[in-house]
């Protein structure tokens, strides 16, 4: 069987990352619309491999992304609830954007900390 769309998925993957060491650009390419062939989705999962990193949202939908074995590459899930796959992507950034890295999160981040310390401060 021939594997067309996993090798061209390869190739954009490539793209991508070419354009996020050029330009900082990161990408996401969409996996499920229209979905792989099983035997795509076999090959393009055992060709990029899986790094150590899995990261889980807790979100009531459990999205989750694995690292893969090529540094900014990483495999994410979607789920619609618990049960059902919604969506799969592979996403070429230094962590997955809908994994919270952004400079939003970091905002809150320093907001919720000066609350505690403010808090810590006042009761002492």
């Amino acid at each position: 069987m021939a594997l067309c769309d996993s090798l061209r998925l390869l190739h954009e993957v490539g793209v991508a990352l070419e354009a996020l060491q050029a330009t900082g650009q990161e990408q996401i390419l969409y996996l499920t619309q229209p979905p792989l062939s099983d035997a795509d989705e076999d090959f393009l999962r055992d060709a990029l491999g899986r790094g150590s990193v899995t990261i889980f949202s807790n979100d009531p939908n459990a999205s989750a992304w694995q690292e893969t074995r090529i540094p900014c590459v990483w495999l994410g899930e979607y789920r619609d609830g618990i049960e059902r796959v919604a969506l799969r992507t592979i996403e070429i950034a230094p962590y997955p954007r809908m994994a919270g890295w952004g400079k939003d999160v970091i905002d809150e981040a320093l907001q919720k900390l000066k609350a505690i310390q403010e808090k810590a401060a006042h009761n002492k």
